[in-house]
């Protein structure tokens, strides 16, 4: 379930696609609330950056929603790359990832990202 989690590359079967979202969101959530809150701290030590209407701690959480966005994306678009997958259905599914992500973060983002594992290498399939 576990195995080959960091090879994006690899040709994942329904219970190891699980284990790489259950890994991916717990690692997405930790490395944006990590950073976001680094971003909070950084910002409540220099009060006079402009910030607007939001304090540093909501400019915070605004960063680490913004880091899951982007991360979502450039995984979900290296997955297609070293697959060599590109077409109009992956593509899709890479906005579709990005568009979770906007609106229900990590735990939206990375499902599309887990299907996009299962898909096959075509850069070692024979073409006739």
């Amino acid at each position: 379930m576990f195995s080959s989690l960091f090879d994006l590359g690899f040709q994942r079967n329904a219970n190891q696609a699980a284990g790489f979202y259950i890994v991916y969101v717990v690692l997405l959530a930790l490395a944006c609330g990590v950073l976001g809150g680094i971003y909070g701290m950084i910002l409540s030590a220099n009060p006079s950056l402009p910030l607007g209407d939001l304090s540093p701690s909501e400019a915070g959480l605004r960063t680490g929603a913004t880091l899951a966005i982007i991360f979502c994306f450039v995984l979900s678009s290296v997955i297609v790359a070293k697959k060599k997958q590109l077409s109009v259905t992956t593509m899709l599914i890479v906005l579709a990832s990005t568009g979770m992500a906007v609106l229900l973060g990590a735990l939206g983002g990375v499902g599309p990202i887990a299907y996009l594992t299962m898909l096959s290498d075509r850069s070692h399939q024979r073409s006739h």
